[in-house]
């Protein structure tokens, strides 16, 4: 943002993404097939995998149940290297 602000005297950014909706709207009742799912956008699946993942070491790791002695925290570079290394051996 200092870079933005120097440079291009922007004092803020918003991401506004417009075409998301709930997965509850009317819409997406209406018209399921507008919907992202795995079944039409099967390309997705790895990313969607390394979510899963990601998401679940993530518990884990607010839990105190992973190998990271930081956790539930990252408080230094060391400790973020450490989640990473263990990310990687992780399934």
């Amino acid at each position: 943002m200092e870079k933005l602000r120097k440079n291009y005297n922007i004092g803020s950014c918003i991401d506004i993404i417009l075409n998301q909706t709930s997965i509850e709207s009317k819409f997406i009742y209406e018209h399921p097939e507008c919907g992202v799912t795995l079944d039409n956008y099967p390309w997705l699946t790895a990313a969607y995998e390394l979510d899963k993942l990601l998401n679940n070491y993530s518990n884990l790791f607010f839990e105190k149940k992973v190998g990271c002695e930081s956790a539930p925290y990252l408080n230094n570079e060391t400790d973020l290297n450490n989640a990473i290394e263990e990310i990687n051996w992780w399934k």
